[in-house]
């Protein structure tokens, strides 16, 4: 999959239909390294345009390894895409968020003028992965957009090594996972899987898979003509 000056790699598996069960399918990209870049300066503005208020922003420090220092909004981009990602305190708060898009708009460019996503995150304490990998709730609207995506795997990714700098995932030789759950708002709950690898002294080497299923919505046939067909 082409995006900007980047191609993605892209791995489709289908298991076989057997015993009157349906076919799965799963889908796997290998996304560019994560980079990060400004931190929004205000987030009690951040917070007030969002419809929340400034004690909202940021999550529980239970887990992370360095409590005593704030978790500020970042964007993170892989590829060509820049999205804000902003931490909020509650699944409560996630979903009393709204959306306003001039407000949106000037958010974005508090943080970095590149930035086109806003992307709001919280612990989902409720569940956890298939082998207790930690999960977190998401949404995401861009003012591009018509209306909020379900899926957001441009901002998953990154949302794993944030997650990781800031002390809030550990891995374990180098390797970690987490999932994310996205979409309940508009009625198309989807899970992300998100592996994360980071080699290197310095760990400069990240490397970053999003896995997750899919559904067929459509099949048909390709008919190719014959020389004589006139178009």
């Amino acid at each position: 999959m082409e995006l900007g000056q980047s191609v993605t790699p892209v791995e489709v598996l289908r298991s076989r239909a057997l015993n009157g069960k349906t076919a799965e399918h799963s889908i796997s990209m290998a996304q560019a390294s994560p980079k990060g870049y400004g931190q929004h300066p205000d987030s009690a503005s951040l917070a007030a345009s969002l419809g929340l208020r400034a004690q909202d922003i940021g999550l529980s420090s239970k887990a992370r390894t360095d409590s005593t220092k704030p978790l500020r909004a970042r964007v993170m981009s892989t590829a060509t895409t820049y999205h804000l990602l902003v931490p909020v305190s509650s699944i409560n708060a996630l979903e009393q968020a709204v959306f306003q898009i001039d407000k949106l708009l000037a958010q974005l460019q508090n943080a970095d003028e590149r930035a086109y996503g806003i992307y709001l995150f919280t612990d989902d304490n409720s569940n956890t992965g298939s082998v207790g990998d930690p999960t977190y709730r998401a949404r995401f609207f861009s003012p591009g957009m018509s209306g909020e995506d379900p899926a957001t795997r441009s901002a998953a990714g990154p949302l794993s090594d944030f997650l990781h700098q800031e002390g809030y995932v550990e891995t374990v030789n180098g390797r970690a996972t987490i999932q994310v759950r996205q979409g309940l708002q508009v009625g198309r709950e989807c899970v992300i899987r998100v592996d994360l690898s980071i080699k290197g002294v310095g760990g400069e080497d990240v490397a970053v898979d999003i896995i997750g299923s899919g559904v067929s919505f459509s099949e048909g046939t390709i008919v190719v003509p014959d020389v004589a067909t006139q178009f």
